[in-house]
């Protein structure tokens, strides 16, 4: 903390006693013996001494669990000295705006709200900067009415409260000063600090688009006004920075004076682990201090939980000293707070643990290409679901685990989680929310438009109606959610005007058939006279043959849904064997329905097992792949090692000369020789060509476990079961140095890249670094709690990973520290294996549970999961590329599995950053994209290169290029340009071959979201967020047409197929408006969408249309009668992008989900989805003949795809590139797939 003040405050807490002072210095804590200065009475003194007597009380937890700390908290803040200091120099400096503007960003759980709490501002209150110790404070949270929150805050500091605010507020971008400066009192000399925490409500809980930027726009204003008498704090969560940027004024602000709240460093850790238990006169063991610090340090977002097990650990204290044991039993940093989820969830009975899924499904917002957060509810509206929630509300809230307040407005009692860090961390949440994200979506919707309902006086017009009440009722019958009160009575209002108004038209139709019958009676009877005994016989036999068959094809139907919804859910728990099983068979159908052929393109080419290698008898102990990477040895428990070709599958040659299980086998560098270890104590260097050994040596009188070979394969390492590790000169066969530091079995050896360092790991549960050249004895790591049965050098030899039993953990070590980066926990069990990829950003590891499992390095996070060996994986390898690894099991196969989707062709990361548009040149070998980094990047997608660069990264020159970040991106109809829109507000046109910059064309006031080309290539349209629309004449730079009277920002534009019309989409008003493209004149605004809109493009025939909008729904459009054709539901969010296939049967999709999905446009059924990226796929074209496709995504990287196919050309890709295995008898028997197994 920035001051350290209350000590002995915190001392009198928790001892009891005087505080004494010497009348010139600070008061201090009297010492046991002068705790009773005054009494008079030596006999008090010494009788408060005598142990029997000691009765001190027990101390406070001065932890703060979840939640954030307050000002009154700040004795007990600690660690955050620097960014304290750096933040009040902010405030200090010269800069105008930058005193008066601070946004203190960093990920969720960083601490930023409590650094601002109970660091700042304590600090501005004691006059840390001169003269603001005078200064108003109040703090605030956007919340869903920001002004109105705005308005409540400025209220509570106002010395002569005016009785309203709103007005001001809302009148123009300078109500906030003026605001300021009527609660404040006349002296200029005092100013207003506002600290608004969460700033990333504003982009999470408000609604209104108009709203959110008027508040926006009066805080930028106050804080440019020279005048102003106000000094803005926010703190802003690190994945939402990119929102405040898409305002130009703000976004400028919020650009320039941001300050990162980065994790603690290990001193800062140790303060704030240590220091709050010392004030209250506990003691915290040193080793537990180190197990906390290796647990967090360097791990963004930690600190609530580490808050949180501290507040456990306090609580669990043996008398006066908080103990790794208790830290150990309770879980750890990581395990705390998902354990006392857990626990209490677990005394509940079945229905109080689905009131409790009930109770936090609402208390959170999805993300939308954004972690989830937390979301504030009355409390009243969260009873009126379920009256059972009362007592669970109270139990989570006794444990921190929610947090009570009231609503700003009305005072009423609200709830939210204590903090994101239980959603990211409660592993029963993070369930019920993966599969509930469509649920309660739909829910949302429901409630807005309840409250809109209400708000309306119950206007019957609010109620939903047509397509959107059948979807409710649809929803309504098949999921689970309660709805409140409020919800329920619209929901049934909707349902009862609908029928009144089926009633009415009944009766009308009614009326008008009776007059027709009327008419026609006679003549009806007639013909049924004449007709009737000649038509029934021949009638019935139809039908019943008919009914016969379509009862028999709805059964073969509903087999093949059963047999798809099987693969989904395999492929949902990473079982891709029985996934394409599944899907195959579903797909053996004539006319297989859409969802068999979407669960065939998704589990086929899913990241999977490629082939499966058998030939041996025994478990597969040892795996590695040649350099070269087109041959793979095994060893295994049948005492062979066995060479395999990646291209055939086959077995190339067995090696023979081991005596018993082979644990380990390594290829040289050169690929030209192996080197293996087994159990009859042999290492065994082999010669690849000739299948024979070019050297044995005895090593060991016990069973070798482990070998490896230096870099320049002179050297060789043994680690034996007779606890010792030895180093091997290859050349003479000699031992150069026998290494004998561990008390146990030596599992595991590895050399580091540059050949100077041995790594050993032991059964004792140690990791020992060796100097190779000496021998000498260099480190002992000792943080594991079982046996080391893997470790691996990162390539460039600054970290080591192990695998070790026990913690059933994965640890990252620094070399140089021989501090624990990273624990990585996922596995069920121990894990048997690890090594690094290639490039050293990757791990693999595989373990007892059966998995083999892929990580980040650098976060520890679960990239991907694979399973489908019959027992533990002992053995893992990457090949040379990194595309696929492979795995050595106990049921005695290798697989070999493809780590990328099979319909990925090509993967560029020329940009590091986001990228927002993509496209094809039109001769289909080229494509470009344009991203935040200001530049344009150009590939061939038939070599797989990218060829060259437009622009210069992060430029500021306007002559060079764009100044701010990429948008969108097309070429010219004849190839030769590329044409770009900008955040800058200009768009630029390129030349394809050169990169110069042609061209640029500005008029527009703000930033631009889409551009479109004409089909004869001379103009270009642009959409920005200044509500305008601009035609440009490509040859001569020409403003040729403004189209202006749309309201909301233009997101999306297109034009007609002739050049005569163009369309664009609206966000906030949710409008399409067709103009005539050449006097700017409104056709017609086509509307229908409930969210903001994002994309719009005609077909070829110029009669229709699509749109999409932030709700992952888009609509086909009629033109000439501007109705609804349909509409298309299924991505879990916005939907960014789309693209028509060449014959307009189907269009591609792009969503903030980061999947990309092909749609049938007759049946409106999606039939294929591709997934790979792990962000936002903002880019999306497809090739002239729609065979492939390009992407680009916030993941940084652009892919090119294969998405056009054939059922039977994907059918045959499946087979020649998955791994397909027969059902089992099992599969055969819950799937009624032939022929079925005999008893």
């Amino acid at each position: 903390m920035y001051k350290r003040q209350g000590l002995a405050a915190a001392f009198r807490r928790a001892f009891g006693g005087e505080t004494i002072t010497d009348g010139t210095t600070s008061p201090a804590v009297a010492p046991p013996d002068q705790m009773f200065v005054g009494s008079g009475d030596t006999r008090m003194r010494q009788a408060a001494l005598t142990p029997s007597r000691l009765d001190f009380p027990e101390p406070e937890n001065p932890y703060k669990g979840l939640y954030a700390f307050e000002e009154a908290d700040s004795a007990d803040f600690f660690g955050r000295r620097d960014l304290v200091e750096q933040l009040l120099g902010r405030l200090g400096q010269e800069d105008p705006i930058g005193q008066r503007f601070i946004a203190v960003v960093g990920p969720s759980g960083s601490g930023k709200s409590s650094v601002i709490k109970a660091g700042v501002i304590p600090a501005l209150r004691d006059n840390k900067v001169e003269g603001t110790a005078d200064w108003f404070i109040v703090e605030m949270t956007p919340d869903v009415h920001p002004l109105e929150e705005l308005e409540a805050a400025l209220l509570r500091v106002a010395v002569n409260p005016p009785e309203s605010l709103l007005s001001q507020l809302r009148e123009d971008e300078r109500g906030l000063i003026r605001a300021v400066k009527r609660v404040l009192p006349a002296d200029d000399r005092i100013e207003l600090v506002l600290f608004i925490d969460q700033f990333e409500e504003a982009f999470t809980q408000v609604a209104d688009e108009d709203e959110r930027a008027q508040f926006l726009s009066v805080l930028a204003a106050a804080v440019r006004d020279p005048r102003s008498r106000l000094r803005l704090v926010i703190t802003l969560r690190a994945d939402f920075y990119d929102r405040p940027l898409l305002y130009q004024d703000f976004g400028s602000l919020l650009r320039d004076h941001t300050e990162v709240a980065l994790p603690l460093s290990r001193e800062e850790l140790e303060e704030s682990i240590v220091q709050p238990a010392n004030q209250v006169g506990v003691n915290v063991q040193p080793e537990l201090v180190a197990a906390i610090i290796a647990d967090v340090v360097e791990q963004p977002g930690m600190l609530p939980l580490l808050q949180y097990a501290l507040t456990e650990l306090f609580e669990r204290r043996k008398g006066r000293e908080m103990t790794l044991q208790a830290y150990q039993e309770s879980g750890g940093v990581q395990g705390a707070l998902a354990r006392r989820a857990e626990d209490l969830f677990s005394q509940f009975d079945a229905e109080s643990q689905d009131a409790t899924r009930q109770l936090f499904l609402r208390l959170v917002t999805i993300g939308e290409g954004t972690e989830d957060t937390r979301r504030r509810v009355l409390r009243s509206r969260l009873l009126s679901v379920d009256e059972r929630l009362e007592p669970i509300i109270q139990m989570y809230g006794k444990a921190r685990l929610l947090t009570f307040d009231r609503d700003s407005e009305t005072r009423e009692p609200t709830i939210e989680v204590a903090h994101e860090a239980l959603i990211r961390q409660w592993g029963r949440l993070r369930d019920w929310l993966d599969n509930s994200r469509d649920d309660l979506r739909q829910q949302r919707r429901v409630a807005r438009s309840a409250q809109d309902w209400a708000v309306s006086g119950h206007d019957p017009s609010f109620l939903a109606t047509g397509f959107r009440l059948d979807q409710l009722e649809q929803w309504m019958e098949s999921t689970d959610f309660i709805l409140s009160n409020e919800e329920q009575a619209f929901l049934d209002a909707s349902v009862a005007k609908s029928q009144e108004a089926e009633a009415v038209e009944a009766a009308r139709r009614a009326r008008e058939e009776a007059l027709e019958e009327r008419s026609q009676r006679i003549l009806r009877a007639l013909a049924v006279v004449f007709l009737g005994a000649a038509v029934v016989a021949a009638v019935l036999a139809f039908l019943a043959f008919q009914s016969g068959q379509a009862a028999e094809r709805q059964a073969i139907v509903n087999r093949s849904l059963t047999l798809a919804t099987g693969a989904q859910l395999a492929l949902a728990d990473d079982d891709t064997d029985q996934a394409i099983v599944l899907a195959l068979a579903a797909n053996d159908i004539e006319a297989p329905p859409s969802q068999a052929r979407r669960s065939l393109v998704e589990a086929g080419f899913a990241p999977g097992t490629r082939r499966v290698y058998s030939g041996h008898e025994g478990r597969i102990f040892g795996v590695a792949v040649a350099p070269a990477g087109q041959r793979i040895v095994t060893s295994a428990g049948d005492g062979r090692l066995m060479l395999w070709s990646r291209a055939s599958g086959e077995m190339a040659r067995i090696y023979e000369g081991h005596q018993d299980t082979v644990f380990e086998a390594v290829f040289s560098n050169d690929g030209r020789q192996i080197l293996s270890g087994g159990a009859d104590g042999k290492v065994i260097l082999w010669d690849v060509e000739r299948d024979t050994a070019s050297l044995t040596i005895d090593a060991h009188e016990d069973v070798v476990r482990d070998v490896a070979l230096s870099p320049n394969t002179r050297l060789a390492a043994s680690g034996s079961a007779d606890g010792t590790a030895v180093i091997w000169d290859l050349s003479s066969g000699e031992a150069l140095h026998t290494l004998t530091g561990h008390s146990d079995q030596v599992f595991a050896v590895g050399f580091s890249p540059d050949g100077s360092t041995l790594a050993t790991g032991s059964q004792d549960a140690t990791i020992i670094l060796w100097d190779v050249e000496t021998g000498e004895q260099l480190a002992v790591w000792a943080d594991h709690s079982g046996r080391i049965n893997d470790l691996a050098f990162s390539p460039d030899g600054e970290w080591l990973v192990s695998a070790a039993g026990g913690d059933n953990a994965l640890f990252v070590w620094e070399v140089s520290s021989g501090v624990v980066l990273r624990r990585i926990f996922g596995h069920a069990d121990q894990p048997y294996a690890v090594v690094f990829g290639p490039d050293g950003d990757v791990i693999l590891s595989g373990s007892q549970d059966g998995s083999t499992r892929v990580w980040n390095a650098n976060t520890g996070a679960q990239i991907q999961r694979f399973l489908g060996h019959a027992g533990g994986v002992e053995s893992v390898a990457f090949s040379p590329d990194g595309k696929s690894v492979f795995s050595g099991g106990q049921d005695n196969v290798l697989r070999e599995w493809d780590l990328t989707s099979g319909a990925e062709l090509f993967r560029f990361t020329e940009h590091s950053v986001t990228i927002y548009g993509t496209a094809f040149h039109p001769n289909g070998r080229f494509a470009a994209s344009g991203a935040w980094d200001t530049t344009v990047v150009i590939y061939d997608t038939q070599s797989g290169r990218a060829v060259r660069r437009f622009g210069q990264i992060d430029n500021t020159d306007p002559a060079v290029g764009h100044t701010n970040w990429i948008t969108d991106i097309e070429f010219t109809a004849d190839g030769t340009g590329v044409v770009t829109g900008s955040y800058d507000g200009a768009v630029i046109l390129w030349d394809f071959e050169t990169g110069e910059l042609l061209r640029r064309f500005e008029g527009h006031d703000n930033r631009i979201w889409d551009i479109a080309v004409s089909p004869d290539g001379t103009r270009a349209i642009s959409g920005s967020q200044d509500q305008t629309a601009i035609i440009w004449d490509l040859n001569t730079g020409d403003q040729l047409v403004r189209l202006e009277g749309q309201v909301g920002w233009i997101r999306g534009v297109d034009f007609s197929p002739d050049g005569t019309r163009v369309l664009t989409g609206a966000g906030e008003s949710q409008t399409v408006v067709e103009w005539d493209a050449f006097t700017g004149e409104m056709i017609q605004t086509l509307t229908g969408h409930e969210e903001w809109l994002w994309e719009v493009v005609y077909f070829s025939d110029g009669q229709r249309a699509l749109s999409s909008a932030s709700d992952g729904e888009f609509i086909l459009w009629d033109l000439e009668s501007g109705q609804r054709i349909r509409s298309f539901i299924g991505h879990d969010g916005p939907l960014t992008n789309f693209a028509l296939y060449p014959d307009e049967m189907l269009v591609a999709t792009a969503s903030s989900d980061t999947t990309i999905r092909v749609w049938d446009i007759e049946s409106g059924l999606e039939i294929r989805r591709f997934t790979g990226h792990s962000g936002t796929v903002w880019g999306l074209a497809l090739s002239p003949d729609g065979e492939t496709a390009i992407t680009g995504s916030s993941d940084a990287t652009v892919r090119v795809w294969d998405i056009n196919f054939t059922q039977d050309e994907l059918i045959e890709w499946v087979q020649e590139n998955r791994y397909v295995r027969e059902p089992t008898c099992l599969e055969r028997q819950e799937y009624q797939i032939a022929p079925l197994c005999e008893d």
